[in-house]
């Protein structure tokens, strides 16, 4: 059926080359890895990380990609593609391999409380509610956790806080608010933006409480002092906390 051996190929990805590595022995595909270092963290990064198994497992590259990572999972499919097709198989004669359809059963889960998304504000309050005794449970219709938050590459902006004062940056809660009324040209509801800017120390301290540390601080658009806390070493900040919070 196949010709034994281990043949490679290649396809553009969401942000750069997919390599693949497809093993056959002569009636079977044995191994699949994939290496797509650039693929956006916690979204490209799932379809990666998850594809390779799935197509070994069903024996076809006609498995369903990760939703919210088209490009990424058609990318992994073609550099699939690239390397069988190198080994002299045609690979719309794949037969699938058929999973056993399992019994649905209905099931009653109590819980305390239900958070509905795991984005950042999710995965956030299902932490403090946990802390707090409560049995919580997250409702998240992606096949990864994140939301919008992962996506985030910059930093954190927060004012008047303690990594600010170490490494001597002169800041303060009213030149935050004045910054962010500016930037979004007064149309702010300026009470929330208060409330944003007067909390943001707080939230930065939390963050490290919980093992997430951003003490890396710089300038960000629109901002007079430097307010944009990071993770060390300038990592993308939204990966960075939801694997914290996961």
């Amino acid at each position: 059926k196949f010709k034994a051996g281990t043949y490679e190929g290649t396809a553009k990805g969401f942000g750069g080359d997919i390599v693949a590595t497809v093993k056959l022995s002569e009636d079977k595909i044995e191994d699949i890895t994939v290496v797509g270092d650039s693929e956006s963290q916690g979204i490209g990064s799932v379809a990666v990380e998850t594809l390779p198994a799935l197509m070994v497992k069903k024996q076809t590259v006609d498995v369903d990609g990760v939703s919210g990572a088209t490009v990424s999972s058609d990318a992994i499919k073609a550099a699939v593609t690239s390397a069988l097709e190198s080994a002299g198989v045609d690979v719309s004669a794949l037969v699938p391999v058929e999973e056993e359809e399992t019994a649905k059963t209905d099931e009653t889960l109590d819980y305390d409380v239900v958070v509905v998304g795991g984005g950042g504000a999710g995965m956030t309050a299902a932490i403090e509610l946990k802390n707090a005794g409560l049995n919580v449970v997250i409702l998240e219709k992606m096949p990864m956790l994140g939301g919008n938050s992962v996506k985030a590459t910059g930093g954190m902006n927060a004012a008047e806080t303690k990594v600010q004062k170490e490494q001597g940056i002169t800041d303060s809660v009213e030149q935050f608010v004045q910054d962010t009324m500016t930037g979004g040209h007064n149309l702010n509801n300026i009470d929330l933006v208060r409330t944003l800017a007067e909390n943001s120390a707080g939230a930065i301290d939390w963050l490290e409480s919980i093992g997430a540390p951003l003490p890396e601080v710089t300038f960000s658009g629109g901002a007079t002092n430097k307010r944009l806390h990071r993770p060390k070493g300038g990592a993308p900040v939204g990966s960075y906390l939801v694997d914290v919070f996961s």
